[in-house]
């Protein structure tokens, strides 16, 4: 290659460039952390790495979305495969974190949240008022009944 093509394509900027898979693997993990730290876990450290803690703040998440006990108690990015995997989730073959499992996590938590949001608003919609209940006549005393019936005895009591 020629030495000035060579200066001009390491000087050159390249337009709207596409990650390499590690890189995107990575920005799938931080997006997750993210809408982690805003929707479940505050404390979640945004690093762009997948870690065991986020794996924990992520079954936490699906747990309490999809009402599913079998996420409860997962502390490892191992184990979160294992279980997607045995739901029926595009995690891909090789256990760990990868695109395919960036993708199915995404997907369950945005469909988690969507749940969540429709249950909150559903629960935050103002119940209609209760149709009052007529009240019953005040008993009448044994006067009032004789008074009715008898109107032309009243003057003589």
């Amino acid at each position: 290659m020629e030495l000035n093509r060579f200066k001009q394509l390491l000087e050159s900027t390249m337009g709207n460039v596409k990650p390499l898979i590690s890189e995107a693997t990575e920005a799938n993990a931080g997006a997750i952390q993210q809408f982690l730290q805003l929707n479940q876990d505050n404390s979640i450290v945004v690093d762009y790495k997948f870690g065991n803690k986020t794996a924990t703040a992520t079954a936490n998440y699906i747990a309490r979305s999809w009402n599913a006990p079998a996420y409860s108690g997962i502390t490892t990015v191992q184990k979160l495969w294992e279980v997607m995997k045995g739901y029926k989730n595009d995690v891909g073959e090789t256990p760990g974190f990868g695109p395919k499992m960036a993708a199915a996590v995404a997907k369950v938590l945005d469909q988690g949240k969507a749940k969540l949001d429709a249950a909150a608003a559903a629960a935050a919609k103002p119940k209609p008022a209760p149709t009052p209940v007529p009240k019953a006549a005040p008993a009448k005393t044994a006067y009032q009944s004789y008074a009715e019936t008898r109107p032309y005895d009243i003057g003589k009591i």
